[in-house]
């Protein structure tokens, strides 16, 4: 397993667990956010409260961050069962990117960018401004792979904006089933353990 892929579980059980004590950065990787040199020789590190008022992104720009939440928002909405506003999914994949490879948090941004820039181009707005209907006309655009109408012969589907949606549907719905709300949709009642832990039966005389 990577160390990449290291840092991701890592961020994802202490924002789960609320807080946790981090294995040792291993020489070389990239520090966490909040973390020096010297805390990573002694790693209490815990994990930021996504949910503060005060709270700001480690990696995302503001504008970048807004875009990802509507993003997240229109694709896991609140309907019976709270969504991924609710989850604080675009806080948590800040939090998760800020530990990721370069690679990885550049093809993010571009895939980001991809929808706003289509946003821009056919209505003249940024995606966050859009009202809801252009917004889903958008999103409905993109979320099918190029292809020819059955009906009519034409080309239709998103195209390259297929799999820059395709990217962030999958950061997005991972981070969302991740959260506590994410699990709790289906159907965790919030239980690490259930039953009674029972020791091993022995008889009188035997060791343990």
């Amino acid at each position: 397993m990577s160390g990449n892929v290291n840092r991701r579980d890592w961020f994802r059980a202490a924002v789960i667990g609320g807080a946790a004590v981090l294995a040792p950065v291993a020489e070389g990787q990239k520090a966490m956010p909040g973390q020096t040199a010297d805390s990573r020789e002694h790693p209490n590190w815990t994990a930021p409260d996504l949910a503060a008022a005060d709270w700001k992104p480690a990696f995302l720009d503001a504008h970048q961050d807004a875009t990802l939440a509507v993003l997240a928002d229109a694709i896991l909405p609140e309907t019976d069962t709270p969504g991924a506003k609710a989850a604080l999914v675009d806080r948590f994949i800040d939090l998760l990117l800020a530990a990721e490879t370069p690679e990885r948090q550049k093809a993010f941004v571009q895939s980001l960018s991809y929808i706003d820039g289509e946003s821009f181009s056919r209505y003249g707005a940024a995606f966050v401004d859009l009202k809801p209907e252009p917004r889903r006309e958008l999103l409905e655009l993109i979320a099918y792979p190029m292809g020819e109408s059955g009906w009519t012969g034409e080309t239709i589907g998103g195209g390259d904006g297929h799999s820059h949606f395709e990217h962030l549907k999958g950061w997005i719905t991972e981070a969302f089933y991740s959260s506590e709300v994410g699990m709790k949709s289906l159907g965790w009642d919030g239980q690490v353990i259930h039953g009674s832990m029972m020791g091993c039966p022995t008889k009188p005389g035997q060791g343990a």
